[in-house]
């Protein structure tokens, strides 16, 4: 009857060892499941998030697109070669006289600077 005990016991003991580490690998698979549930929750955030950036982007390069378009339908009028041709040449029409005009305050600023002394030249570079 004692043997039957001690019998009874162990498989006991040894039945409830098996039970707690049976429960144990259940709680770590359901943490595995949870942790990279999140992990996965998170890369899903960054992608959607990556994939609105991606669209802005690619919204913008449409209108520029759309305007370079113009630009190459517009560049192939005969208006737009002769404005190009009087800005970036200097060129005229015939009878035409060309005006050159020089911004103020370029001019202004080089003459503030050759007023300027030697000392308040100094001063100004150490930014007193």
């Amino acid at each position: 009857m004692i043997a039957k005990n001690k019998k009874n016991r162990n498989k006991k003991k040894h039945d409830s060892f098996f039970l707690i580490l049976f429960s144990l690998l259940i709680l770590l698979v359901i943490g595995f499941f949870i942790y990279t549930n999140i992990n996965i929750g998170q890369r899903r955030t960054e992608l959607i998030k990556r994939i609105n950036v991606l669209r802005n982007e690619i919204q913008a390069l449409e209108q520029e697109n759309q305007k370079l378009q113009e630009g190459i339908i517009r560049a192939d009028s005969q208006d737009f070669l002769e404005e190009k041709a009087r800005e970036e040449l200097g060129l005229k029409k015939p009878g035409e006289e060309v005006i050159v005009v020089i911004p103020i305050e370029k001019e202004i600023e080089k003459t503030i600077e050759k007023e300027k002394s030697f000392w308040q030249k100094i001063w100004q570079r150490l930014g007193l």
